[in-house]
């Protein structure tokens, strides 16, 4: 996914994405609102790779992607 991520503008849209789903302005996303949100972006992402990619987010198995660990993520 770190592939994907190529524009300096990027960080600025990824973080405005998030945003929009963050209803709480906490910086975190439940697991389920994320697997909700890449479910719903196209046929291009496997239920396998959703579920890989949120064990990768939930950085402390509480149940939360946190903003600041998808940057890490994403962002090289």
């Amino acid at each position: 996914m770190a592939e994907v991520v190529t524009k300096p503008d990027d960080e600025n849209e990824i973080r405005s994405a998030f945003s929009v789903f963050d209803k709480e302005d906490n910086g975190m996303l439940p697991v389920d609102e994320m697997r909700h949100v890449l479910n719903r972006i196209g046929d291009c992402i496997s239920q396998e790779e959703i579920t890989n990619f949120l064990n990768i987010l939930d950085v402390y198995g509480d149940g939360y992607c946190r903003m600041d660990d998808l940057m890490n993520l994403l962002m090289p």
